[in-house]
């Protein structure tokens, strides 16, 4: 199963899939770009960084642009995390994406979705924090509320409000995260 983790820029679903992978030994799909690293990002950890060549040759389970970069989730990584799974006694995988990239991705492959939502001026501030350019910032801030209103709707994923407590909002994704993972081993023990 893949658990398809959504939510706007700056959203915090990343450090909580990097918490989650860490504390339940749940692996996570290493999805691709054609941006730039970031200051301290690692290619095949963070992403694959990758070519605009490279990006068109390689088989996606989905794809996407956003401002100007190309974004996909190759199948080879989708199926390497998915065989990393089953080495730890795991049934899932995480993916990070949108939501065009879960509605792909769950035509491909079982997969579950959990929306993240955050309030707008906590994403505003981890977009500074984390070195985000103004204009970068004013370019990602003005498709952020068209982007959180379309993930609004997906109605058959669990959403997850974020309270600014990190700590307690590993915990909740934490417990969201083991609830779809035992439920997979019920369904296979069936």
């Amino acid at each position: 199963m893949i658990i398809c983790v959504i939510g706007v820029s700056g959203s915090g679903k990343t450090t909580l899939v990097n918490e989650a992978e860490k504390k339940l030994d749940i692996p996570r799909v290493i999805t691709c770009t054609t941006r730039k690293p970031r200051a301290g990002e690692k290619d095949g950890t963070d992403y694959i960084f990758m070519s605009e060549a490279e990006f068109s040759e390689t088989k996606l389970a989905e794809k996407d642009r956003y401002h100007g970069h190309g974004y996909g989730t190759p199948c080879w990584s989708i199926e390497n995390a998915l065989n990393e799974a089953k080495k730890h006694g795991r049934n899932s995988a995480f993916v990070i994406t949108t939501a065009k990239g879960f509605e792909n991705i769950s035509k491909l492959y079982k997969s579950t979705g959990i929306v993240v939502e955050t309030d707008l001026s906590v994403i505003e501030q981890r977009m500074r924090n984390r070195g985000d350019s103004e204009k970068s910032i004013a370019s990602r801030l003005s498709g952020i509320r068209e982007e959180a209103a379309r993930n609004r709707c997906l109605f058959d994923c669990i959403h997850m409000e974020t309270s600014g407590n990190l700590d307690r909002d590993i915990k909740s994704f934490c417990k969201i995260v083991s609830s779809i993972d035992k439920s997979i081993e019920k369904e296979r023990e069936k």
